[in-house]
């Protein structure tokens, strides 16, 4: 599941299947909803297209929005999507010439990075037993791994923190000085807390 999370976000061409559950429901029941994809090929790059007479189609780039929707019956919410999109070559037959194996059929799709969904979705199931104070801060990890993966880590490493303050594991010494989060950890190790 973890391999077709890391696809899909590299890029995905629409036809894809969505690996994403939804974040209401908790289903793998999301779609796209056809009506509500758009695709703009960007101001730069309709430029370079019209000021160069070699220009690839591999150089477009496209900026889109869209719409995943539940389609399970008592759910029925929606997630909007944004990013960026480009034109990649495949090659969908190859023929065996004296020189070797040489592509012989190509086609163009589109693809897309997604930036930001909004609601974000659940890259994790976090336990229903989790304090709603750290499951807060892992939800707003969630929406910012997209963006700002290094602000997501650090949501992370907050709802790490409160949760050993919570199993007693402070976070100044005696002395009033901060004790690293990896200290933190290994005296969990030290004390068999968990």
């Amino acid at each position: 599941m973890i391999e077709a999370y890391k696809k899909f976000i590299k890029k995905f061409n629409k036809e894809d299947d969505i690996p994403f559950s939804c974040p209401t429901c908790a289903r793998q029941t999301l779609v796209w909803d056809d009506e509500c994809w758009h695709q703009y090929q960007t101001a730069l790059s309709k430029k370079e297209q019209k000021e160069c007479d070699e220009f690839e189609p591999e150089w477009t780039r496209y900026i889109f929005s869209g719409v995943l929707k539940c389609v399970h019956h008592k759910c029925g919410d929606k997630v909007i999507v944004c990013g960026e999109g480009t034109i990649e070559e495949n090659y969908t037959d190859y023929i065996l010439t004296e020189e070797g194996y040489c592509p012989c059929e190509r086609e163009f799709i589109d693809v897309f990075t997604p930036r930001y969904f909004q609601p974000a979705l659940n890259l994790f199931k976090v336990p229903d037993k989790v304090p709603s104070e750290i499951k807060d801060i892992i939800y707003e990890s969630f929406a910012l791994t997209l963006s700002s993966p290094s602000s997501a880590v650090n949501k992370l490493r907050i709802a790490i923190e409160i949760l050993l303050t919570e199993f007693g594991i402070q976070g100044k010494d005696r002395k009033g000085a901060f004790v690293s989060l990896d200290q933190r950890i290994k005296s969990i190790e030290q004390n068999h807390i968990l």
